[in-house]
């Protein structure tokens, strides 16, 4: 409020003009008294017309309480909304990632007439591994090596072969100690120094000569299948390769691999794969180069290598489903 006085007799002002500033704003008129008092400003006009203001007041203790209550309800409300929002968000990024990856596979294999890398086999050297392979494809770009659910702060070791505690579907692979280039290594396994990540290689895509552990025949080795859009290339995983068989048993709770030796035995390969990462399914970026969310259960029902449906029939898959994944959708594999 904006109040010019010119009253000799008002308490504390002179016969000069004096300027209060208030909240609201009124016309300027000569002859006003101000009274000010604790909680009302009072205005005595020449002519006898008094004008009393309010001063405005504050919240109580109660209203701010009541407000305070409905945001902890909104919030209550939002939050896991808010949540999953986020989570789908980190899914899309995972698929853009193996976008990336089915890119960088067709540039390799292009310059190799269709043939993929040999892959793991006994004799493997530091700087064999696909990743190491395909880094003159993506560069120094070292995030699209992890899903943003399983970043690298949640890697299982340190780079000095101690663990550092984080286990479960969201846990990454290494990091690892490593060696040269070109050279073995004693640390398992044998990869470059700093090795990290959290996708794995389907291994019978590779092109081995020989010392795998596994039937040759099985391997696709290059891009020229039939049907490679039911061929997983790369996935969400907490191994940096697979090896999946028709015979291995899920896991008996979510992220089981985790608590294990990280060691290539076969048996663990679909455990290492069969990870809740992205609510009850993981991406998989295929050989024909798409990408899309598999369920956990039909990771039994694609054809991991060249004798898969042979194999899914003689041991009488699917397997025996564990508790928390029974209620999970269900798959048929298409045996024709």
């Amino acid at each position: 409020m904006r109040v010019i006085i010119n009253n000799e007799d008002s308490k504390g002002i002179s016969g000069k003009k004096d300027v209060i500033e208030r909240k609201y704003c009124y016309e300027e008129r000569k002859g006003f008294t101000l009274t000010k008092l604790p909680y009302i400003i009072s205005i005595n006009h020449p002519k006898g017309c008094n004008m009393i203001l309010k001063k405005e007041k504050g919240f109580t203790l109660i209203e701010l309480l009541v407000v305070i209550a409905i945001i902890a309800l909104l919030m209550a409300v939002l939050m896991p909304a808010l949540a999953q929002v986020r989570s789908k968000a980190k899914s899309v990024v995972c698929q853009s990632n193996l976008k990336q990856w089915g890119a960088i596979f067709q540039m390799y294999t292009g310059d190799n007439d269709d043939y993929f890398e040999e892959g793991w086999t006994i004799d493997i050297l530091c700087g064999d591994r696909w990743f190491d392979l395909l880094r003159p494809y993506f560069g120094d770009n070292n995030d699209i090596l992890f899903c943003p659910k399983a970043p690298a702060s949640n890697c299982r070791k340190d780079g000095k072969d101690n663990y550092t505690g984080k286990f479960g579907p969201f846990s990454a692979w290494g990091k690892f100690v490593g060696g040269p280039i070109g050279e073995p290594t004693l640390d398992y396994p044998t990869s470059l120094p700093g090795s990290a990540g959290s996708y794995g290689l389907n291994i019978y895509v590779c092109n081995p000569t020989a010392g795998t552990g596994r039937p040759m025949e099985w391997f696709w080795r290059t891009t020229n299948v039939k049907n490679p859009g039911e061929i997983p290339l790369l996935l969400d995983c907490m191994w940096i390769d697979v090896f999946c068989q028709t015979t291995e048993d899920p896991p008996e709770y979510d992220g089981e691999c985790g608590n294990v030796d990280e060691g290539g035995d076969q048996p663990l390969s679909m455990k290492k794969a069969c990870i809740n990462r992205h609510e009850e399914h993981i991406n998989i970026v295929f050989m024909d180069y798409t990408v899309r969310k598999v369920g956990l259960k039909e990771l039994w029902e694609v054809r991991w290598h060249r004798s898969w449906k042979k194999n899914y029939i003689q041991y009488d898959c699917p397997p025996v489903w564990p508790d928390w994944m029974l209620n999970m959708k269900d798959y048929a594999l298409d045996l024709n």
